[in-house]
């Protein structure tokens, strides 16, 4: 029988994982008013970038103004109110120490006093929350992002914590979120333990152009449905194209360049849970071995760590019919 051999060489490999991911922001929000009035303003391009504190939209102010300036006046009632009590508690205090004045009139001095200090606290608070719904008016970008497209017409009718008005996503840095089968946490684990695991991204449409980042978080719990695991890696500074909801291709360097002794994929079998290489040897025939694997290499092949040496020769072309001490012919594989 004639068959294709390889020989088992020493060479650097390192150990990857290649996944498919998903991109996301790394915050969304639904723009929301705080307070309800007419919309009269929106500041934006629908799709462009805005910072942090830009004003969104405008809601008319002129009820809530109003509202302030009534507050700010109740309160100077009040402080008016305030001083004419204090200066009519020290009055009668003076007098009803040179028995001039009944104390009981002393006494209602004080008691408006205590009256006027209470209700200018409840007229603070009240100024205080209309200054803060005078300033909802003005709906602001929590954060630098894009803005989608406006929800809401200028001239409607906006409902406060109920009107959604635009979505905010914040794209630098941008989230890609993966799952791994649960077989590999344990050796992303434990890499991820000595230093954050380096993770390259690239777009199927465009291969050639990556994005490198770290994987920043490991799900607490697998999917039993799945028998994965979610995982999120975070891209810094990403190109403007780069959108939440866009497919990728992850690609995790586990393992650094170390020399291992390596033999094509398509030599090893697995029988039962055992695996193996059918060998040829120095007078051509054929010997089953057993072998222990490694971590799979990034393309490189299949890392042997038992039961073959290096320049041993495997076949790599169909083995199902090859049985052990069989002569056989062979041929190099093409060079990969």
């Amino acid at each position: 029988m004639h068959v294709v051999v390889a020989e088992a060489v020493e060479q650097p490999v390192t150990i990857e994982r290649t996944y498919t991911g998903t991109t996301a922001a790394a915050r969304a929000v639904d723009l929301r008013a705080q307070v309800t009035g007419y919309l009269v303003e929106r500041r934006f391009t629908e799709g462009s970038s805005v910072a942090t504190g830009d004003t969104l939209f405008v809601i008319d102010a002129r009820p809530f103004q109003t509202v302030v300036d009534q507050r700010q006046a109740e309160l100077q009632e009040q402080q008016a109110v305030l001083r004419y009590a204090d200066a009519a508690q020290q009055r009668y205090a003076a007098a009803a120490k040179l028995g001039a004045a009944a104390q009981d009139r002393l006494d209602q001095a004080i008691e408006l006093q205590i009256k006027t200090q209470a209700a200018i606290g409840v007229h603070q608070a009240e100024l205080a929350q209309a200054q803060f719904n005078l300033e909802m008016t003005d709906i602001k970008a929590p954060f630098d992002g894009r803005v989608g497209r406006a929800l809401v017409d200028v001239g409607a009718l906006v409902e406060g914590n109920k009107t959604a008005l635009a979505s905010l996503v914040q794209l630098n840095p941008v989230y890609v979120y993966f799952s791994p089968p649960n077989a590999d946490l344990p050796l992303i684990e434990a890499q991820q333990e000595k230093a954050p695991v380096q993770v390259t991204v690239t777009f199927p449409h465009v291969p050639s152009e990556a994005l490198r980042g770290t994987l920043t978080f490991i799900s607490n719990a697998a999917d039993a449905t799945t028998g994965t695991i979610a995982m999120r890696a975070t891209i810094a500074d990403p190109p403007k194209a780069v959108r939440p909801g866009q497919f990728v291709q992850v690609r995790l360097n586990l393992v650094d360049a170390f020399e291992a002794l390596v033999v094509p994929a398509d030599a090893v079998s697995a029988v039962q849970g055992q695996t193996y290489v059918m060998v040829v040897g120095d007078d051509n025939r054929i010997a089953r071995r057993k072998v222990r694997l490694g971590q799979d290499g990034a393309d490189q092949g299949r890392i042997v760590e038992d039961g073959l040496s290096r320049g041993e020769r495997v076949v790599v072309s169909d083995t199902r019919a090859l049985r052990a001490g069989e002569l056989v012919s062979t041929e190099p594989a093409p060079a990969r």
